[in-house]
């Protein structure tokens, strides 16, 4: 949790990546835990695969590849993306959870392009997430202004 940045020099490229995400304790049983993605190719021409993508439920250790709630991993890619997004998290009984996703973001060729949200993409979904003894099992449901369809996506155990 919390900062994770990374500068990454290519030939012709340089790739900026901040992500940032921390979990705040309301009360024993509820959380607030926000994101902020966002990352950027200074570059002529990028080759595909070092493109920022958005889209899949899940938070790897990818630099490049950004959450993203009602999308498909990896659905939309450009030089340069940004995705916010906040959970909700409630604690129901020890180890079960109920999880209210929201994300709003785009990508872009031109990183100040970013900042204009008024043609976003917007996803949101329900989680329900078990600590188990082999990590977390979760069961996710989703939907987005852009697929405009119910996607579902299940997590099992820990990313490597």
């Amino acid at each position: 949790n919390g900062i994770n940045k990374a500068v990454t020099d290519y030939d012709a490229a340089t790739l900026i990546t901040l992500k940032y995400r921390n979990a705040f304790k309301v009360n024993r049983n509820f959380s607030i835990i926000p994101s902020v993605n966002i990352g950027a190719a200074i570059a002529d021409s990028l080759p595909f695969q070092h493109r920022y993508f958005i889209g899949g439920a899940n938070f790897g250790e990818n630099r490049q590849i950004f959450p993203f709630m009602g999308m498909n991993l990896m659905q939309h890619s450009d030089y340069s993306a940004l995705v916010l997004g906040c959970d909700l998290q409630y604690e129901f009984h020890r180890n079960h959870f109920l999880i209210l996703k929201y994300s709003i973001g785009r990508t872009a060729r031109k990183v100040e392009t970013l900042l204009n949200l008024s043609n976003a993409y917007q996803g949101i979904g329900m989680t329900y997430g078990y600590n188990s003894p082999i990590g977390p099992i979760e069961l996710s449901l989703m939907v987005s202004n852009n697929t405009k369809k119910v996607l579902s996506f299940i997590n099992l155990g820990y990313w490597f």
